[in-house]
């Protein structure tokens, strides 16, 4: 229940190291927030060379990779509720890929998943 902007990088690198050992997806996304917030030493410190890192981001791109979504976890990942109109998921969806679209410097992981998410929900 803490926010990873009040914790310490020791406390990062042992969140890491339960996300290796349970959760591919949180490792991506958890590097990718240490990538941006903490200074160049975190990966020798965590264990984990830019190779591991760069190989987890282009797998975790892949389509025929990724399980279906639910409905269920497509509103989840965009905010919204359940019944809302199609505009309003592509409105949701547009507010949240500007935060991390890949061109601007955002994790190709979070974005494959909210445009999943999206997709998901009107069934491109």
């Amino acid at each position: 229940g803490r926010q990873l902007n009040k914790m310490p990088l020791e406390d990062l690198v042992v969140l890491l190291g339960e996300c290796r050992a349970a959760d591919a997806q949180s490792t991506v996304v958890l590097e990718r927030y240490l990538d941006r917030t903490q200074p160049t030493g975190w990966r020798k410190q965590a264990g984990v060379g830019t190779e591991d890192a760069a190989q987890a981001e282009r797998g975790s791109q892949r389509a025929e990779d990724r399980p279906p979504m639910s409905r269920e976890e497509a509103y989840e990942i965009l905010g919204i509720k359940p019944g809302v109109s199609p505009e309003a998921i592509k409105e949701a969806h547009r507010r949240l890929i500007a935060g991390v679209h890949p061109d601007l410097g955002g994790s190709n992981y979070l974005a494959a998943k909210i445009n999943q998410a999206r997709d998901t929900l009107l069934k491109y």
